[in-house]
């Protein structure tokens, strides 16, 4: 039997989110028993939903998730079902205004009826 795939979608703006993206990647690697898949938010696309948990993580855009991140919810509005029932983990940075970024995240995930939010 294959391993769950937990895949990891972030935005980075100046490469402090990409490296904390790395580093939650390395770590569940290192937990073993799980694929992990790290991709840039504008790197990914409607297939990759097909995994068994998402991790969306974006740097705090004016109090909002980043666009690149936006864009992708949008793309995976199509493939809904994929997600939905799923566990989801949420991420935010920044240097203020992450609990209104990470608002914003939990609203458009919310869309996808996961089975669990983590923050």
């Amino acid at each position: 039997m294959a391993e769950p795939k937990i895949l990891i979608v972030y935005a980075s703006r100046t490469g402090n989110t990409e490296k904390l993206a790395q580093a939650v990647a390395e770590g569940a690697r290192s937990a073993g028993g799980v694929s992990v898949e790290l991709k840039r938010a504008r790197d990914t696309k409607p297939s990759d939903a097909d995994a068994d948990a998402f991790a969306f993580w974006s740097h705090s855009a004016f109090e909002y998730m980043a666009g690149e991140l936006k864009s992708l919810f949008e793309d995976f509005y199509i493939v809904r079902d994929k997600l939905a029932g799923k566990p989801v983990l949420l991420f935010t940075t920044g240097q203020g205004g992450q609990s209104s970024t990470l608002a914003s995240i939990d609203r458009d995930v919310g869309v996808f009826n996961p089975g669990q939010d983590w923050y």
